[in-house]
């Protein structure tokens, strides 16, 4: 780490995942995973939790470059504290699923409502973005410039739908139940849309129309990709799909040599799926 840096709440997150330099490119959808692999490993001090929190919040666009409210650019931050945003984002859909993951996530640790009050609307505003995203077949698109359907950040964005409508029942918002709705919806458009019948696995991506099968020897993105409907308690009903997804895991993903991000997720597992696990 640069010495006499300035760790701004950001940083203070990213100092987890990798060295601080003296020039950082920030990548908030890294920091969130990072924060849910601090909170479910009892590893996290609260104030930085919360500052990042809180960073993302204030950072929402409304709108974004493309019209859409909800999305956050990822940054370049400096040890001087000096932020630049680069006017990009992967994906929409799978930056607002796991920042809102995270949010409940930090409640079921913490059971802080305050900050879940605090930030409501904007959080709506992430659960209303997934819901824009929504294609005719009921599937998120990663950003109005990349129109796919990717396994992982549908699966995501799921998990953010589920995470916003638990926080607002919590809070008891009765507005709780449209984004209830979406998420049963997507559940369903998930396992009927990406499961692929003769291999026994999913699909990790889907363009215009044409699905993409998983190759055993390509860990990023096919073999890592089945995972997540597994953590995310998509398989929970399903015995024989879960027991088919952990073995692919045993014998293809090797968690060793896996970059630190895909770690972290590989992880929380067991730990997300009992948290996601709802019919």
């Amino acid at each position: 780490m640069v010495e006499n840096c300035v760790l701004t709440s950001p940083l203070k997150i990213w100092k987890y995942y990798a060295s601080i330099e003296q020039v950082n490119h920030f990548n908030p959808y890294i920091a969130s995973i990072t924060s849910i692999f601090l909170l479910l490993e009892d590893r996290f001090i609260d104030s930085e939790i919360t500052g990042f929190i809180t960073w993302y919040i204030d950072r929402i666009n409304s709108p974004d470059k493309y019209g859409l409210s909800g999305t956050v650019y990822d940054y370049i931050i400096t040890c001087d504290g000096m932020e630049k945003s680069l006017e990009y984002y992967d994906s929409a859909d799978g930056y607002a699923g796991l920042f809102l993951t995270l949010n409940y996530i930090y409640f079921l640790k913490t059971k802080d409502k305050l900050l879940m009050h605090k930030n409501l609307e904007k959080l709506k505003s992430l659960g209303y973005l997934i819901a824009s995203l929504k294609n005719d077949k009921g599937l998120t698109i990663s950003s109005p410039e990349n129109h796919t359907n990717y396994l992982m950040n549908n699966v995501e964005a799921y998990g953010g739908l589920v995470s916003l409508f638990k926080i607002l029942q919590i809070l008891k918002q009765e507005d709780y139940r449209y984004y209830y709705e979406h998420a049963v919806e997507m559940k369903r458009n998930i396992l009927d849309k990406f499961y692929d019948y003769e291999e026994g696995n999913f699909f990790w991506a889907i363009k215009e129309g044409k699905k993409f099968k998983m190759n055993k020897m390509n860990i990023y993105p096919d073999v890592f990709a089945q995972m997540f409907p597994l953590m995310y308690g998509l398989l929970s009903n399903l015995p024989v799909v879960r027991e088919q997804t952990i073995d692919i895991m045993t014998h293809h993903l090797n968690p060793l040599k896996l970059p630190k991000e895909q770690y972290f997720f590989y992880r929380v597992i067991f730990k997300m799926e009992r948290i996601f696990c709802f019919s």
